[in-house]
């Protein structure tokens, strides 16, 4: 088996021409590339305007990476930022697979802040995974004051209760932290 490293420039253009199984690849390589201008220019292009979604997925995660506080993240504020406004916009994507990983990535950044936006999601959104994600997604970055939401969401139906399971296990979470404003 023959493999070689692909320099910057072949990455990019792969991720913007090759089939979907190429773009997707090259987009999760890009991730080792950054810190270079205008890498999170095409993957957020690619985010918002692949028409396939896991390129989409792709790109988000590739964004994502080290988007938690503590994880070395090499963007500056700006940069996160603008990381946020596309994670919260692709929180509203067409395709609920794209919808939950944006979720899932706003969760893993632990800001209180994103709450509300969690439980705007949770009450607008019809999959239940995306749901239980946003439910998720307050139990990692919530404290007490979201307890009422979360007990208010145990008794939400859903297939195979993955709403309820989601919201005891963020409870659950929640039980040892201090309360805080809502």
């Amino acid at each position: 088996e023959w493999s070689y490293e692909k320099e910057l420039d072949e990455l990019l253009y792969q991720a913007r021409h090759d089939d979907v199984i190429g773009r997707e690849w090259a987009v999760r390589e890009l991730g080792d590339f950054r810190a270079h201008p205008g890498v999170a220019g095409v993957l957020s292009e690619l985010a918002h305007e692949d028409p396939f979604w896991a390129v989409r997925i792709a790109a988000l995660e590739t964004l994502g990476i080290g988007s938690a506080p503590g994880a070395g993240h090499p963007a500056g504020q700006s940069e996160k930022a603008g990381i946020l406004d596309i994670l919260r916009e692709r929180a509203l994507d067409a395709d609920s697979r794209v919808r939950r990983t944006a979720v899932r990535l706003l969760g893993d950044m632990g800001d209180p802040a994103l709450n509300p936006f969690f439980q705007d999601r949770f009450r607008q959104d019809d999959s239940y995974l995306v749901q239980a994600e946003t439910l998720r997604a307050i139990g990692r970055s919530g404290d007490q004051s979201q307890l009422t939401f979360l007990r208010g969401a145990v008794d939400v139906p859903s297939h195979r209760d993955v709403i309820r399971e989601a919201a005891e296990w963020a409870i659950q979470e929640l039980a040892t932290r201090p309360s805080g404003g809502e």
